[in-house]
């Protein structure tokens, strides 16, 4: 069987599902709203509380959920092979 239909069905379904099921979780569940004042505004005091540039917060985001582990294990292991020692074997 060809996996392309599955693989298209599948891009068209997660397509729905953020777009609309994403706004209707910022709009029931998260209750988000543009016009708050975000507390780097509302507490600035240069020390703690600092306003970054949306590109500084989302690197901060992504490095914090795809961190380094799951990327660099992987590739070394292909590099220089699977350390059994290491593994528990």
């Amino acid at each position: 069987m060809n996996t392309f239909p599955i693989l298209l069905g599948a891009l068209c379904v997660y397509a729905l599902a953020y777009r609309y099921y994403s706004a209707f979780i910022a709009a029931k569940a998260l209750v988000l709203d543009d016009r708050r004042i975000t507390p780097s505004h509302l507490y600035a005091d240069g020390h703690n509380y600092v306003a970054s540039p949306k590109w500084v917060l989302f690197g901060h985001h992504f490095a914090a959920i795809a961190g380094a582990g799951p990327l660099v294990g992987p590739t070394l292991a292909a590099q220089f092979g699977l350390r059994r020692d290491f593994c528990g074997y």
